[in-house]
């Protein structure tokens, strides 16, 4: 049997990502190539892509009203960011879904909040507002690098990780690892990578 289009689903089955909470997310450039810069003496020396990455990441609530970045830290091949998605500024059934870094074809889903059909390579895909604004924020950063420094090799993995944060213990202990993120570097999982 052919597993290969039967993708394990990435977010929580059933769990509308447009909900008011904090979600730690992940995204690793494909390969794990460590195009954002290199951590020297505990502290992340940015290259030119991190610089863009890092641009890009700060502002996302500018595009993004109903979201805000709490600790975020751009590594050598991953970013990690906790993003804070607050109370929608208009109810369910909205219309103007915000500018976007680089916006995607959207309708309007009717009774769920921030959830939007997107048209995907094998057919109609759900985008809740996180992956929105992590598709976003890949795509435009993508974009920036391919054409600002012609390197078309720039990439990133295939979808993200993300954690649900559920409370203050656990919140707590995310930005914690986020801010020793680049003095524990060389004991990174994406390290040897």
């Amino acid at each position: 049997m052919d597993i290969s289009n039967h993708r394990k689903p990435n977010r929580l089955q059933g769990y509308d990502y447009s909900l008011p909470g904090y979600y730690f997310v992940t995204a690793c450039t494909h390969n794990r190539v460590r195009w954002f810069g290199e951590v020297v003496g505990g502290e992340m020396i940015l290259s030119r892509f991190g610089k863009i990455a890092s641009r890009y990441g700060a502002e996302i609530p500018e595009h993004y009203p109903d979201v805000t970045l709490d600790e975020w830290v751009v590594m050598s091949n991953h970013i990690h960011m906790i993003l804070v998605v607050g109370e929608p500024a208009i109810a369910v059934g909205r219309e103007s879904v915000g500018i976007g870094h680089c916006p995607v074809p959207t309708t309007n889903a009717g009774e769920m909040p921030y959830v939007f059909d997107v048209e995907g390579d094998d057919g109609i895909e759900k985008y809740g507002l996180v992956s929105k604004v992590v598709k976003s924020f890949k795509e435009i950063v993508t974009k920036t690098v391919r054409h600002e420094t012609s390197q078309m090799n720039f990439g990133w993995q295939r979808s993200f990780h993300d954690r649900i944060v559920r409370d203050q213990e656990a919140l707590d202990a995310i930005r914690s690892y986020n801010r020793a993120n680049p003095a524990n570097w060389e004991r990174d999982r994406n390290f040897g990578r």
